[in-house]
Order: C-alpha cells, then sequence, then structure tokens
C-alpha cells in the first residue's frame, strides 16, 4: 500500500501545476506537513527536492 501512495505522490509532484498541499491532500493527508515528512522518509528527498530533480531532468 505505501509503495501505490509513493508512485501516486511521485507522479503527481511531477505535475507543475499542482501544489504540494494539493498533492498532499490528494494523497489522502490531513497536513502538508505530514505529508513532506512522511515522503521525505519514503524517498529520501523532499517533495520540493524530488519536484526540482525531476524538472532538471527533464530539461537535460
Amino acid at each position: 500500500m505505501a509503495g501505490v501512495k509513493k508512485n501516486h505522490a511521485c507522479n503527481l509532484l511531477r505535475r507543475p501545476q499542482l501544489s504540494v498541499k494539493q498533492v498532499s491532500v490528494e494523497c489522502g493527508f490531513d497536513s502538508q506537513n505530514h505529508f513532506s515528512a512522511w515522503f521525505k522518509n519514503q524517498t529520501g528527498q523532499s517533495p520540493s527536492a524530488f519536484r526540482k530533480s525531476v524538472s532538471e531532468l527533464m530539461n537535460q
């Protein structure tokens, strides 16, 4: 289950038109802080850092 949620969060974070807050709500979290802590625990990166790394890869 956690893997599915992580993949869903990663897919949503690849969409720059969505805020991190919107992604956190879409993933079922009541607070952006809780989502950010969970995401960092799952991936080793904050949602913002993940989004930046994806953006940099897309621009190569």
